[in-house]
Parts: C-alpha cells; structure tokens; sequence
C-alpha cells in the first residue's frame, strides 16, 4: 500500500474506505470538472471503466462562490467541520485563511455505480460470464482541493449493491444483499461518506505536498 494512502475494509459487507493525497492537479480547474476526473480516474484503477456511470456531481463548497452548492442547505463550516476546525497550513496562514476549510478551495461529492471484478470473476469463461460474476457497486467519492500545499485529497467509498455469481464476494456477503434496493444501500453509503468526510481533522500539515 502506498504511503499516501489508507484503506479500511469490511468483508462482511464488501464495502472499502480509501483516504489518499494527492499532488494537486493543477492543469485541472476548480469545478464538477475536477470531480468527474478523479471518478474517471478512480474507476479506470479499479479496471471498472466499462460500463461506469457518474449520476451526479454536488459541490460542498466552491471558494469562487458564497453558495455551498446543492448537496445540502448547511453552509460548508457544517459540512466541513472538521476542516473549519483544523488550522491553515503554516505556509499560507493569515488573517484571511485562518482554518482548514479557509485553505480548501474547492469541496465536492460525485456519486455514482459501476461493475468491479472480484477474486474468482478472473476465472477462465466467455465475456458474458465474466461480467456476470463482477459486482454491481456504488461509488462515491469526495475531493477536497488544498492548492496552498500543493495537495488534493481524496475519500472514496466502494459499496457492493449486487453480488456475481461465484466470485470471492458471494462467499463472505450475506445473501440478504439481494433482497435490498440498490438505490437505499447506495444512499446509506453516501451519509457515510458524508459523515467520513464532516469529521476529517488536519492535524499535521507536512502529510500534505
């Protein structure tokens, strides 16, 4: 695993938390288009490009812009709490930038699904058999943008919504998955990743840059 990164993991419910920071895309504006190029991005390493969907795209905040966006009527110090108590990088501190969230320039929330090979769908079969054993998934990724030091970072949730048939996964998930609306285990992910993302701390600049 690499240094810039963390990943939690639940088997029982084949869902993955991964926090990564990474060197601030500069050639890639504030804006839903930096979202959609870190789902892109984040799909294709998960070699689940084909067939992917991004449903949407909901700003937490947006420096250029006194709105929080529409993922919810709270301002972004709610949203962002953990940011809005955390202090400004060293480097850039001043009266104007004063706290983390101060130093995010752009916050965003990108929801949507894709099919993720697992374990035993690398078996050998016919393309239609190995799309049947890939798991349907929710994908739901933050991006919070720190220009000042050269960083933006990550949060990304991976939640199975339908299981293959005879792939790693079936054999740990409870069956009752089946049962369940895609759309409600899809939305319970996102308040999680919301409530991942409210309580992020910066509690030492120098993991940044």
């Amino acid at each position: 695993m690499p240094d810039h990164q963390e990943v939690f993991a639940d088997p029982s419910s084949d869902q993955a938390l991964v926090i990564e920071v990474l060197e601030h895309a500069s050639d890639v504006p504030d804006g839903e288009g930096a979202a959609r190029f870190y789902f892109e991005d984040l799909v294709e390493q998960n070699e689940a490009s084909e067939g992917a969907r991004l449903g949407r795209v909901e700003a937490l905040r947006n420096s250029s812009s006194s709105s929080p966006g529409s993922a919810s009527s709270s301002s972004p110090v709610l949203l962002l709490r953990g940011l809005a108590a955390s202090p400004a990088p060293p480097s850039a501190r001043s009266s104007a930038l004063s706290t983390a969230l101060d130093a995010c320039s752009y916050a965003a929330v990108a929801v949507g699904t894709a099919s993720i090979s697992k374990g035993g769908s690398s078996t050998p079969g016919s393309a239609a058999e190995q799309q049947r054993r890939r798991n349907a998934v929710s994908l739901a990724l933050a991006l919070l943008r720190f220009p000042a030091v050269g960083s933006d970072l990550l949060v990304s949730l991976t939640t199975a919504t339908a299981l293959g048939d005879g792939n790693d996964s079936s054999a740990v998930v409870p069956a009752d998955l089946a049962g369940r609306d895609p759309a409600e285990i899809a939305a319970e992910a996102e308040r999680l990743l919301l409530a991942v993302v409210g309580s992020l701390e910066v509690r030492d600049w120098r993991l940044f840059g």
